[in-house]
């Protein structure tokens, strides 16, 4: 496996257990839908700054 098709999927694997987690803390009611998108959004962008930069 490659080195960023390894970080590609610890990055899935991230997103899994966030989204788990914003369930578990009832983050995912419709008011709370922008918190999610923000949380998301991070863990996206330090995500692809992981595979395009090697960044820890």
């Amino acid at each position: 496996m490659s080195e960023c098709h390894r970080l590609l999927v610890e990055a899935d694997r991230a997103h899994d257990v966030a989204m788990a987690e914003l369930v578990d803390l009832d983050l995912r009611r419709e008011a709370k839908w922008p918190v999610v998108d923000d949380i998301l959004a991070q863990l996206t962008d330090r995500a692809l700054r992981r595979v395009r930069f090697g960044a820890k």
